[in-house]
This record gives C-alpha cells, structure tokens and sequence, in this order.
C-alpha cells in the first residue's frame, strides 16, 4: 500500500505479523523512489533496538501507549523534519548528539557503524525461519533458493550476531525485537 499510496509519513509496529517493522521499512527503503519518514511502534524497548530502529532509519521510534493528542503531535513534528526520541521532539542537530551520546555509553567510543551487525534483507527473512525452527533444507524449499545457499546465508548471520547456533540466532533476533515468536 505505501508503494501505491506514496504517504509522507507512516507509522509502523516493530511487530508485524510476519516481519519487523525495521524490516519493513528497510524494504521500503530500498524500493520505493522517495520512501516515507518512520516512526516505529513498541511495546517495549531496549537500547540495542533503539539503535536498530535509527539506524535502519526510522525517523522516530515511540511506546504504543502515545497518548493519541502526543502521537499527533510527533507526526506533525516528523513532517517538519523532526525526530521523535524518548517521548520528545528533536531537531536534526538535537538528534546526532543525542544519538552520538547512546552509542557512547553503550559502546564505549562507538561510530554509527558500531550500532549491531546489518543484516541483510535476505539474511533477515532467513533468520525469520530460523526463529520458526526450519531446516535449510525447508527454508530453501519456501524461498526458492538452493539449500547450500541458505546454509551460506545462516552461517553469516551467526558471524554477524557473534553467536555459536541457530538457536542463539533465534533468541537474539527474538530478545532484540528483530523477530516476533510465533506459536504455531
């Protein structure tokens, strides 16, 4: 729809059935000519997804409980070139320090290339099954690929997250919000 509808703004729920809305918005990113300013939606958050979250991007990045009149107020700010940060409006300047100082503290004398491993779109609707509990064999099957190249792409996500298995891979993407746990 956003590619149909071309909105300046959209508000996006890091959970989306079926995706992240941090890899929503990459996608969008990537295939619209002039994508849209987000904001992220959370029920809960932790500084390494706040990273994410800016770091993919996103203009702003809220808790779902916003007071509607406050979530107003932040979309109108986001169309004024604004960020919204920790219940806040923030002038692009406001906003580097800010995200310059978060990436200090948590990561000592950081860059923004210190925010996580990137992982790529592919890499990350692979880590979407891995959290489901595939198979290379069957996530090969579901996306058309060969089984050797999905076994190329699940050892770089585990490089990319330091982790030793598919299941620290799991419960990383899962603890930083990347993935939602489906019951299935």
């Amino acid at each position: 729809m956003a590619q149909q509808l071309q909105p300046d703004i959209m508000l996006v729920d890091v959970n989306l059935p079926g995706q992240n809305g941090i890899l929503a918005m990459r996608h969008l990113r990537r295939e619209m000519h002039k994508a849209p300013a987000v904001i992220i939606l959370t029920a809960h958050h932790d500084d390494e997804q706040l990273l994410q979250v800016f770091g993919s991007g996103a203009i702003g990045f809220t808790d779902k409980t916003v007071h509607p009149d406050m979530l107003v107020h932040f979309v109108r700010g986001a169309a004024r070139g604004y960020h919204v940060v920790e219940g806040q409006l923030m002038s692009p300047d406001e906003f580097a320090t800010w995200f310059q100082n978060r990436l200090t503290r948590l990561h000592g004398q950081a860059t923004t290339n210190d925010i996580g491993p990137v992982l790529t779109y592919r890499e990350m609707e692979i880590l979407r099954y891995l959290v489901d509990g595939m198979l290379n064999k069957e996530i090969a099957h579901e996306l058309g690929l060969s089984e050797q190249t999905v076994k190329n792409h699940v050892t770089s996500i585990l490089r990319k997250l330091n982790v030793k298995d598919r299941t620290q891979a799991a419960v990383t993407a899962i603890r930083r919000g990347w993935v939602r746990f489906r019951n299935n």
